[in-house]
């Protein structure tokens, strides 16, 4: 598993920076995760332990997104705002290409 924090372009960045926006790409490569389904859950930790949970993607309901080689990047695209971190969007490209779990 490899994990790369933000943007290669500095002004894009920037920009981001300025927005309170963070992205991240983690990239799994194995030859286990050929074939099979996964969920992303991301929880939510209050004074040191977990007080909520919510499940954001699950490939289980259909085949359009099962692993079809031996890696796969996920980007997660996040903003804190008055303290609270929002997940507007989740990128998930099968093929190519903040606190979550994925579930193989």
């Amino acid at each position: 598993m490899t994990s790369k924090f933000g943007v290669k372009d500095k002004e894009l960045q920037d920009v981001l920076f300025f927005e309170n926006l963070d992205v991240e790409a983690i990239t799994f490569d194995s030859k286990a995760i050929n074939g099979k389904n996964y969920e992303i859950n991301l929880t939510e930790y209050k004074n040191g332990s977990a007080s909520n949970t919510v499940k954001l993607f699950d490939t289980s309901s259909s085949q359009y997104f099962k692993i079809d080689s031996t890696y796969i990047t996920i980007k997660f695209f996040s903003k804190v705002t008055k303290d609270e971190v929002e997940t507007p969007h989740t990128n998930v490209c099968p093929r190519n290409i903040m606190p979550a779990t994925l579930w193989l």
